[in-house]
Order: C-alpha cells, then structure tokens, then sequence
C-alpha cells in the first residue's frame, strides 16, 4: 500500500525513492520480517561469591588455554602474569599446542620456576581432523575449533580434588596419570584477568547434572543482526571464557552431540564464521539445558560491536577483560585504550617476582635467615648467586621460520638492551638465518617488541629473536650464547659477537665452503680485526682487497695479541689461500668460528661476565677432537664503537677471589675444574 502511494506523495523520483529506502529500512530494523530460527532467552546468571573456607586457597585449579606459534607464546604473557598475580593458590595449566609453540613453552614455564605451579602440553596435531572439516571464517581458524576436542584431549581420570602441597613446587612437562580433576576453566590468550578467578570455579555448584557449560553473555550483537541469523539464545553467549564440566560433557557424549548440530545446520546452509562458539551456542538453542551464564565482568568483552557500558551499569568491578578483535590492543575505543593499560602493566611486570609466590604448608620456603649466610664478601656472593640462577627464558618472541637446510648457516649472536641499534645495522651485512639472545627486563622486552615492529623489514622472517630476562648484576655470556645456539636450526652456525663487523658476502662465502668441504669435526675460524685509527664505521674495509690495502697502510690489524709469533704465520696463510687451509693450534688473536650445529660442545654455563674471550671455548673444541681451519676471504672487523663491560682479568681475577665458592664443585666435577684452572691462569 506505501509503495502504491509514493507515486501520489510526490511526482519527485528522487524523493519516492529515498522515501521508499526509508521504509524498508525502519521495516528491518523494527522486526518486520519472518525469522528463520526462533529465539530462545538467555539463562539467569549464577551467583559467584567466594566464601571464605579454611584452606581453600590450597585447592588446586585447573586452566585450559590453546597456544599455537611462536609469537602467540608471548603474547599470552599478560595473560600468564594476571593470572598469577591475582590467584595465590595452586595452578595446573593444560595448554594445546602446535608444533611452534611446543619450541618455546618447555623452556618458559622450565626457567620460570614458579611455585605451585604445573603444566601439561597436548599435541593438537591428532585431533585436526575431528574440526578441520568445519567450514570456517573466523580469524582465530583451526585454533578457535580445536577447543571443542578438549573433553576428549585431556586425561579422562580428570576430577577437582585438594592436593598435597608438598608435591608441588616446580613446573613439569607432563603431569602423573594419579591426578584428576573434574571442571577446567578455559580462557582465550587475548584477555587479562583482573581479579582472582577461584570464584568461576563454584559456578557448576547447586546445578542440574545436565549442565556441561558456564559462560558470560555475548555483548555485542553478531547473533541478533541479518536475515538468516545464527541459532542463539538472545544474545548469544561468549566462548572466550568458559568453565567446562568434564565428566558430564564425556557422560552426554560430547563429541557426538556437536558433530551433530554442526553437521544438521551446514546441511541447512545456515552459514555464520563458523567457529567454535558458533557451534556452542546453537547447541545452547537444541540443548537448552547445557549451559547457565556467568555475569559478564568475567568476560568484558572489547570487540568491534561491543556494547560494553551496558555491562559495566550492571556488574561492579571489572573481572576479565577481553580484547576479543581481531585488532586486539590497537582497536580505536576509549573502553580498549583503558584495560589496554592494565595489559601493558603484566606484560612490563617483573616475572621473577612470581618466584615469591604464597607457599602452604608443605612447601619449602626460600631463606631468610641470617644463620644460612655463607659469603662474607659481598662481591663472592654476588657471583655465586650468579652462578645458580636459572635465568627465565622466552624463545622466538618475533616469530621466526625456520631453515632447515643441512648446508646453510645461522649467525648466533648476543647482546644486551644498549646493543639493539648495533645488532639491526648488523642485519645489513648478513642476509642468512639469525638466532641472537637479548638481556633483558621484561619491560624493556616489551619496547624491544614495539622497537622491532616498528623499525624491522617485516618481510625478513628469518631472524629468531630469544629474551633472556635480567636478574643480578652479571651478565651471563655463556648462557645467552647456548640458548641462541641450541635455537637454531640449521646444519652450521656462525658463532661471533654482534659487535664486530662481517665482510661482504660472508654469509655466502661460509654456506659455499661448508657446501663443498667434509664439515666432520672441523671448525672454520674467521680472523677479526680492528682500526688502528678512530674512523666512521662507511671507512670499514669490506672486502680482502680494501683489508689489505689498510693493512699495508699500517691502519688495520689483527684484534689482540700482535705481539704473538705465530700470528703473523696465520695470517700469511689465510691472505695467500683460495681454500681453508689447516692450523695446528688455536690463532692467539680475536676470532669467531663456524661450527656443526649439533655435534659441537655447549659453553660452560657457570663461567660469567660480559669481555672475556671464547679462547677457553676453542680449547674444549679442540679437547674434543675438533681440527682448525682458516677460511678465506673471510673476516670481521670491530666496531669502533665496540666497548667492553668487563675485561678478561677482572674476570680471572673475581674467580681466583671467589674460589672457595667453587670447592665442593671442583671436587667432582672434573670438567669444570679444567676450565676454571683456565680462568684463573
């Protein structure tokens, strides 16, 4: 009837027509039309009221938490740190993994060495098939999905129960068969948590034996907008936080009952992003009695659509804040910029201190007492606390694709916070794989992070970069150049200081010369020099024809000893030869070496300081049966810039101080004996 009238209204077409837009629009938006699924109200939201019983912080919660790659491990630090900082009690933490992630986790949650603390890794690579048939939009993809096996991934003896303290103390890699546990909490990596969650835990208390779910209310409106709507109960419900009953989703055969809704509304060609909260709140439609809702300050929601001030009128107190975009941190909205700060405070927060973490009874408690002081020297004691600390350990916080290639070469490098301008000029000069540990706070990582992302060529993805985090006042050479060792992944690895300079195509010359030599048990030393005149670093030779020009000029030579007789014979060589050429002993002047990736020795992790030279390591090569070669062409030259924070003697001299530290030690360990007699001679 309004359409027939346009025409009498007005004898305007324009006008008809926008007229006519008008209506229909307001004819949608108030409803007007035939919904294909019929709506079905949201539960009432459960009470959670933390009552205060004896030892109730002693009981053992579980948390369920999907990590895949190398970046994904971490972002969800924030996550982590929120956690532990509001939860004093014990924690399990059941994380699904790819193959990335299962590379940097062991080393995280081992070097963290948090009390009251475990952890479980489950390989999601077994259960792909059982979703990846699911037609998917969602940027979260086979991740999102993968949530719905978790009844049947985790260990089925899985119940609550109290656990004793003493048992618990350090983090593990895989937990008893004995343990069980009956609700888990699964929470997404984009959110933080801002109060204790021990109060979600009680959310199943008083319910029916049929409900398998808890989960807060989805405030934004992807359920309730277009004609062909997804089947939901109001709103809809957010998966992103979700208390799972175990054994009552096993007893009503979880597996089935979603494969089936699924199945039955894709063959309706019902098509929505097709995740797995999808699936769940149709389910939540068909099974209206699975599920009850959590009130929503235990998932404020922060996504495009939401509608988060209608949440904050209802609930007091903000208790899990979700970044549930796929902008996450970086969305435009004032609700977002507010708890975008309260992320950057975990992800800046000292992660030693959970190390300090409340005890129960059961629990050995660190020392306080004055009577168990050892050291009368503060510099002593200083050293061996050193010595003992097991420094936290984040690998492949950048991303990193790995090459695998047998013959290629990976530069392994290290450094410290004031040497990251240094260490972005040196990927100019090598184009090949990097794996370089950086020492540092975890405020500073997350500059470094910005830093990176900010002023790093995003299509080089062949540059691993590991955190080694700060503690103490000495720097652990030895450690950082074994974890950014250990994390590579090819065939040979370039071992040099990111202070020195390499020469053109150096990276090319090593792959070609360990391309067309027998590698087995050689090593392949690469000269390093230095400018005897201050000089930019445009003014650096790069190529053995401008080396040996400088050097006839008197304004190049060898960093160290040139004093040394055999130097010159070393040299000689290495300037005459197209081909590696044999030394019978270790050069007496500055250099780095390329190594088999696998087969070469570790470093002595219990030696510190931040100068000394790697001459100590090259005589364990050689112990081991490694034979010497020079490699030509081949050189680095030192930064002029290149300081030292701590020479070799100041370190020889602090161990022969400090040797009475080492006695029990060097009683039985025979191995570290030699080395140390090395420092100290």
């Amino acid at each position: 009837i309004f359409m027939g009238m346009i025409p009498r209204i007005s004898n305007n077409r324009l006008l008809a027509a926008i007229s006519l837009t008008t209506f229909v629009l307001l004819y949608l938006l108030l409803g007007g039309y035939e919904e294909r699924i019929i709506r079905v109200e949201m539960p009432p939201k459960v009470q959670l009221i933390l009552a205060e019983q004896e030892d109730s912080r002693c009981t053992e919660h579980h948390i369920v938490i999907v990590v895949g790659g190398h970046t994904t491990c971490y972002d969800a630090l924030p996550l982590f740190k929120s956690i532990l900082y509001h939860h004093r009690g014990p924690l399990v933490f059941h994380i699904i993994t790819d193959a990335e992630s299962r590379q940097v986790l062991p080393a995280m949650f081992d070097t963290w060495k948090l009390p009251s603390v475990r952890y479980a890794l489950y390989d999601m690579d077994p259960y792909r098939s059982r979703v990846d048939w699911v037609p998917n939009k969602h940027y979260s993809a086979i991740y999102g999905l993968i949530r719905l096996t978790i009844p049947d991934m985790l260990p089925v003896d899985v119940k609550e129960v109290k656990v004793n303290r003493s048992e618990i103390g350090k983090a593990e890699t895989q937990l008893a068969k004995s343990l069980s546990f009956r609700n888990v909490l699964f929470l997404d990596t984009d959110l933080i948590v801002l109060d204790d969650i021990a109060p979600m835990f009680i959310a199943f208390k008083g319910s029916n034996e049929s409900v398998m779910l808890a989960m807060a209310e989805n405030i934004s409106p992807g359920y309730t907008w277009g004609r062909n709507k997804w089947p939901a109960r109001g709103r809809g419900f957010n998966a992103g936080v979700s208390l799972l009953h175990l054994e009552r989703m096993r007893r009503a055969n979880w597996t089935e009952m979603w494969t089936r809704e699924a199945k039955g509304l894709f063959r309706k060609r019902i098509v929505h992003k097709g995740n797995d909260q999808d699936i769940i709140n149709a389910l939540t439609v068909s099974h209206p009695e699975i599920a009850i809702q959590l009130p929503c300050a235990y998932n404020y929601q922060l996504g495009n659509t939401s509608t988060p001030l209608g949440c904050e009128k209802r609930e007091r107190g903000v208790k899990i804040a979700h970044f549930n975009s796929p902008e996450k941190m970086r969305l435009k909205s004032k609700y977002v910029v507010h708890f975008a700060r309260f992320h950057d405070i975990y992800k800046a927060m000292d992660g030693y201190s959970f190390r300090q973490r409340e005890r129960c009874e059961g629990d050995s408690e660190p020392s306080t007492s004055l009577t168990d002081l050892t050291e009368e020297d503060y510099e002593c004691d200083d050293l061996a606390t050193a010595i003992k600390t097991v420094y936290r350990t984040q690998l492949y916080f950048n991303g990193f694709t790995p090459s695998s290639e047998s013959n290629d070469n990976t530069l392994v490098t290290h450094l410290s916070v004031d040497r990251l301008d240094r260490f972005l000029k040196l990927l100019d000069y090598w184009e090949g794989a990097v794996s370089a540990a950086i020492y540092c706070t975890d405020a500073e990582l997350a500059q470094i992070d910005k830093k990176i992302q900010s002023g790093f060529d995003q299509n080089r993805t062949n540059v691993a970069l590991h955190a080694v985090f700060k503690t103490g006042n000495y720097y652990p050479t030895n450690y950082l150049r074994n974890v950014a060792l250990n994390a590579s992944r090819t065939g040979f690895v370039y071992l040099a200081d990111v202070d020195y300079i390499p020469s053109e195509e150096l990276y090319e010359n090593l792959r070609t010369v360990v391309g067309s030599s027998n590698m087995t048990n050689k090593v392949l030393f690469v000269p390093a020099f230095e400018m005897t005149t201050s000089c930019d670093e445009n003014m650096i030779p790069r190529t053995r024809e401008e080396l040996l020009k400088e050097w006839n000029e008197g304004k190049i030579q060898l960093f160290g000893n040139n004093s040394a007789p055999d130097n010159q014979t070393i040299f000689d060589n290495w300037r005459d030869s197209d081909a590696p050429r044999e030394i019978d002993r270790i050069p007496e002047f500055k250099s780095f070496v390329v190594v088999p990736t696998q087969s070469v020795p570790r470093y002595e992790e219990r030696l510190i300081g931040s100068g000394w030279s790697v001459d100590l390591y090259y005589s364990t090569l050689r112990d081991a049966g490694f034979r010497f070669e020079m490699t030509p062409g081949a050189f680095t030259v030192r930064d002029p810039k290149y300081s030292h924070t701590m020479t070799d003697d100041e370190v020889s001299n602090l161990y022969i101080k400090c040797s009475r530290i080492f006695q029990e030690e060097l009683k039985t360990d025979p191995k570290f004996e030699k080395v140390f007699q090395q420092v100290v001679s």
